[in-house]
């Protein structure tokens, strides 16, 4: 298993814009895959009315389903019919939408648009929808599509200070996560991954409420943006809110954007932070001698054989795995790098979808103890090995792990040598609940099935994996440490900037 390639569908790293706005707002448009410098705050290719379908379904009206209103809403509600994010300009605060490469996929409002003033006026779709709603078309054709929409906070050439909400809460539906960036003077208009920003989760069982402070809003690239660029500083100098939704691999998704609120502490929030591990104790403990691998610590590798490092595996059907983020073209052990840099630990999406009858699963796992090099560096981002490192486990008494799963999902253990393949439920392995929110779990070595004491003398992999009998079905989930047995909890995770 360790010497072949598995089917990896990677999401873009360059997104494509094109614009649709109202009159009294201008919106982001797109030439060539990029968010063209100027573009950004003026639409030069707008969505005709004719070219966004009506939809009777997939979408729910206002008078269908009941708002849970627990966000403050003081910005902007749309349960109340309101068109407008409070912004300090008249002519900004209009939603808009936008679409990847050349506007193939896009967004299928449920009602036509416009009004009086205009042909591409959202008011109708907020009164009939109580918010901004619609169903996302993702268009394969581009091997990475993406949608979204947002606002502007700026009048064109200007920017202005939004520090004061604190950051931002959202109550929302969404089959999909998004990405929810700022756009600011500190950011490149042609690029998108310049920009701050932080990602909210798919939100399928009812309306709920997220909240993010600013400061953990961070670069969406390392490439683009300096590591120390968090979204308390954009927030100085903002000029848009974007909400960018990715292709899971689904043909269409729904989302209904019900209020937008200044920041509420008192509401779940998203971002990795201490308090949100479902620990108390384990914010005041130092975790040094407990934590093996924390993504959010801008991870350092101690040997160049793998060590420390991720891969992907899956069935041999449909099923793959999609990340938030492109990774570029590398066939080293440090591959996966800009997803473990976007997401502060291993995020994506795994698309479980075998159409042979047979169980779907998709998997990642963790090399503890690296590969046999069959040469002493990798050249030229390829890395040559013959099979697997193990390493004698036993004292740490057991495992955590730090993560977020929309799906039960199972911890394994990888036994022995590169021989041995992973996707056999015959290698030790243990359930872990599914939770929407980050969460640590420990477990001694008991608790875990068909282990034994020679086994944990030889382990080579600590794997999460998500199987199912009924496909397809899309998994959202995150790893973000693991570590050893601790009832305290083994890994800290601070504001990931």
């Amino acid at each position: 298993m360790f010497r072949r390639l598995l089917k990896i569908a990677v999401l873009p790293a360059v997104l494509g814009i094109c614009a649709c706005s109202d009159d009294k707002t201008s919106g982001v448009s797109v030439e060539d895959n990029v968010i063209t410098a100027g573009d950004v705050y003026s639409s030069s290719e707008m969505l005709s009315s004719s070219s966004i379908e009506s939809s009777s379904h997939g979408v729910q009206s206002s008078s269908d389903q009941e708002v849970v209103e627990v966000c403050k809403n003081d910005l902007w509600d749309g349960a109340a019919g309101i068109t407008k994010v409070k912004t300090e300009s008249e002519i900004t605060g209009y939603w808009y939408t936008w679409g990847d490469d050349g506007g193939a996929s896009r967004i299928v409002f449920p009602v036509e648009m416009g009004n009086s003033y205009s042909d591409d006026a959202l008011d109708a779709v907020v009164e009939h929808c109580g918010g901004f709603c619609g169903t996302i078309k993702f268009d394969y054709s581009d091997s990475s599509p993406a949608v979204g929409i947002g606002f502007l906070v700026a009048e064109e050439g200007k920017s202005t200070d939004i520090s004061s909400w604190g950051g931002i809460c959202v109550t929302y539906s969404s089959d999909v996560s998004f990405w929810l960036g700022i756009a600011s003077e500190y950011s490149d208009a042609s690029n998108v991954f310049s920009m701050v920003g932080i990602r909210f989760p798919s939100v399928v069982s009812g309306d709920t409420s997220l909240c993010a402070r600013w400061e953990n809003f961070s670069r969406n690239s390392p490439a683009v943006a300096p590591e120390d660029r968090r979204g308390d500083v954009d927030a100085k100098k903002a000029k848009a809110i974007l909400f960018r939704f990715l292709g899971d691999g689904s043909e269409s998704r729904n989302f209904n954007i019900k209020a937008v609120g200044t920041y509420d502490g008192d509401l779940p929030q998203v971002g990795l932070r201490s308090e949100d591990v479902q620990n108390g104790e384990n914010e005041a403990n130092e975790d040094s001698a407990t934590c093996v691998w924390k993504g959010s610590a801008h991870w350092e590798y101690e040997s160049q054989n793998g060590a420390g490092t991720w891969f992907v595996y899956a069935d041999d059907n449909a099923s793959k795995l999609y990340f938030p983020i492109d990774n570029g073209v590398n066939y080293s052990f440090w591959k996966y790098d800009p997803t473990l840099d976007y997401c502060g630990g291993f995020c994506g999406t795994m698309v479980l979808d075998r159409q042979d009858g047979g169980e779907s699963f998709v998997g990642i796992g963790l090399a503890i103890a690296g590969y046999n090099m069959t040469s002493d560096v990798c050249d030229s981002d390829v890395c040559f090995f013959d099979g697997i490192k193990t390493k004698d486990i036993e004292d740490w008494g057991g495992i955590c792990i730090t993560y977020q799963s929309q799906k039960d999902a199972y911890l394994k253990l990888g036994i022995g040598s590169a021989d041995e393949d992973l996707e056999s439920m015959d290698f030790p392995n243990l359930h872990l609940p599914k939770s929407t929110t980050i969460i640590e779990k420990c477990y001694k070595w008991d608790e875990f099935d068909k282990l034994t004491s020679d086994q944990l003398k030889s382990v080579s992999v600590i794997a999460f994996e998500a199987r199912s009998q009924t496909p397809p079905e899309n998994v959202e989930f995150g790893v973000y440490a693991v570590g050893k047995y601790s009832a305290q909890g083994a890994c800290r995770l601070k504001p990931y900037n």
